[in-house]
């Protein structure tokens, strides 16, 4: 069983229940520690929790949401009893810390698809840059997007992007490739070390970050994505470190990734299967969560165990994935249902009311939320470059519940996957590519892992067309990579 490899509780209560602060973990020094080891665990003294601004770790720390770079998910170190533990809100100010009243980052706005404003958020952002955009994308090919950005070079702000190899190495990009090229944009094709890129997320002037789950692409009229803007310095310090070594990696063929410090960020192939996974342990009441993709084992098992324990889950999916196999979904949707995971799934033709399911995303208790590029399948968290971020901020989680609940009442029993046509839609959003390349083979569950059961035991909804009736659409991007 694989979930047993992973530390139980890393992102444990990944976001405080009060008003502290996530802070840094860190071991105090010998006469902070002499002064505060007769304070109890539920001290009052609020000097036991050692200061933000301290960068040594917990030294001993006997709780796994301990990490070398500190104790994650609202949790400070107790120097009474070297314990990652949360911080009590009355010491939140006494922390330090520069988002007080919030576990997570601070996140300056949110916007979803499909939506009246469609991607001029994305848009407003690129015209508004007076410095810099730094830009990691799986596919871009709104032509109001690239004109956004050959303006923005043009009023002199040093524009870079890297866009996935895959998608940009083709004949049908080369007329956004020449436009960006003439236009003082600096594009570079991805690594081929990876996978794929996948992720989609952008930085302005270096201090506000975007980071998203949809591409940049014409299907976001009626796809279900969300994205977050936030100015927490780390994010920003991270997502640059991280996209500065992706052009190297551009250059080398290299998959390296930088040393990593944000508790807010989950970056594949690095961390995000893990840090996923503790996400899904965190949930004490009520758990929601859509992705495009399912099947990574370790997600899959905590989301069965959430269940057993009592957490209200729930799982929304594609009836008919836009990949190989339209029905790719199904038999992970089919292993949650028996374990006890409510699971739907949501039916074409997809409309702006009815959406195709494409976000990546988690709430945990209503309070706790993550979005970003990351789908919950084994080959986005382990051969993608991904990134998505966790927050608590309520107005973002109030617009993503209602999309999911609206989105939620449109789902339908997952159906037995042989009573549903396989075949992929004519002209479908996907070009194809070799086989093996995507998505990853079943064998992926071989290994002492459980493999998903073969047939869903429900009936087809009449809800629920044969995916062979998916309306035909431009090529979009790669079977099971969107």
């Amino acid at each position: 069983m694989r979930l047993n490899l992973l530390p139980v509780s890393l992102f444990l209560t990944l976001f405080s229940a009060g008003s502290a602060s996530l802070i840094g973990c860190s071991a105090a020094s010998p006469e902070h520690q002499a002064s505060a080891s007769s304070v109890a665990t539920e001290a009052t003294d609020c000097s036991a929790y050692a200061a933000a601004a301290v960068s040594a770790s917990c030294t001993a720390c006997g709780d796994s949401s301990c990490q070398a770079n500190g104790c994650y998910g609202g949790r400070a170190c107790n120097t009474a009893s070297n314990k990652c533990e949360v911080l009590p809100s009355r010491c939140s100010a006494d922390a330090g810390s520069s988002e007080a009243g919030s576990a997570g980052p601070v996140i300056v706005t949110s916007f979803e698809t499909p939506s009246s404003s469609g991607l001029q958020p994305v848009i407003d952002a690129i015209n508004g840059a007076r410095t810099s955009i730094d830009m990691e994308m799986f596919h871009l090919t709104v032509t109001a997007v690239a004109d956004a950005l050959v303006a923005a070079a043009g009023r002199g702000v040093d524009v870079q992007i890297i866009i996935d190899q895959g998608n940009w190495n083709t004949a049908t990009t080369q007329a956004l490739k020449d436009e960006l090229a003439n236009g003082g944009v600096t594009a570079t094709p991805s690594s081929t070390a990876f996978r794929i890129t996948h992720e989609k997320s952008f930085v302005v002037d270096r201090a506000t970050a975007y980071i998203m789950s949809l591409n940049l692409t014409s299907p976001y009229v009626d796809t279900r994505d969300y994205a977050v803007v936030t100015t927490n310095a780390g994010v920003v310090s991270e997502f640059l470190a991280v996209f500065d070594a992706d052009l190297v990696n551009a250059q080398n063929s290299t998959a390296n990734t930088p040393t990593l410090s944000s508790p807010y960020l989950a970056w594949s192939p690095v961390n995000s299967e893990q840090r996923l996974a503790a996400f899904v342990e965190s949930a004490e009441s009520s758990l929601v969560v859509s992705s495009e993709n399912l099947g990574d084992v370790p997600i899959q098992q905590a989301l069965i165990a959430a269940a057993a324990r009592g957490v209200a889950v729930r799982v929304l999916a594609p009836l008919c994935d836009e990949n190989a196999d339209a029905t790719y979904d199904l038999p992970f949707l089919a292993e949650l249902d028996a374990g006890g995971v409510t699971a739907r799934a949501m039916p074409s033709p997809w409309s702006p009311t009815q959406p195709y399911e494409h976000a990546k995303m988690m709430i945990a208790d209503g309070q706790r939320a993550f979005i970003g590029s990351v789908n919950f399948s084994t080959a986005s968290t382990t051969d993608a470059r991904e990134l998505g971020i966790f927050f608590d901020d309520p107005a973002s989680i109030q617009m993503i519940s209602a999309a999911f609940e609206s989105d939620w009442a449109l789902g339908v029993t997952p159906p037995d996957p042989s009573a549903v046509t396989r075949r992929r839609p004519e002209g479908g959003r996907h070009r194809r590519v070799p086989v093996g390349r995507w998505p990853p083979p079943p064998a992926r569950c071989a290994g002492g892992s459980p493999s998903p059961p073969a047939r869903v035991p429900t009936a087809l909804s009449p809800r629920a067309p044969p995916c062979g009736r998916l309306p035909a659409r431009a090529s979009h991007s790669r079977p099971g990579c969107r």
